[in-house]
C-alpha cells in the first residue's frame, strides 16, 4: 500500500489557545490571504470548496492539511 502524501494547506497556521482564553476556545487559525489563495487556486475542490484538517504530528506540532478524500464511484 503506497503512503499517502501530505499536502500543507499553505497560508493557514493552527495555534492552540493561549493560557488564559477560556475553555471554549479551541484555537485559533491564521492566513496569510495571498499564500492561501495560491493554494486554493492549486487545489480546486469540488464545487467550489475544499476542506482543510488539523492534525497533530507524532512529534506534537500541530499543522493544517488539505483533505483530498473522495467518495467512491
Amino acid at each position: 500500500m503506497e503512503k499517502k502524501q501530505i499536502i500543507f494547506a499553505d497560508g493557514m497556521s493552527f495555534y492552540p489557545p493561549n493560557e488564559k482564553a477560556p475553555d471554549f476556545v479551541i484555537g485559533k487559525i491564521a492566513v496569510n490571504i495571498d499564500k492561501f489563495t495560491m493554494f486554493m487556486a492549486e487545489h480546486p475542490g469540488e464545487r467550489g470548496w475544499i476542506s482543510i484538517d488539523v492534525k497533530k504530528s507524532k512529534g506534537g506540532n500541530v499543522y493544517c492539511e488539505l483533505n483530498t478524500w473522495k467518495k467512491p464511484e
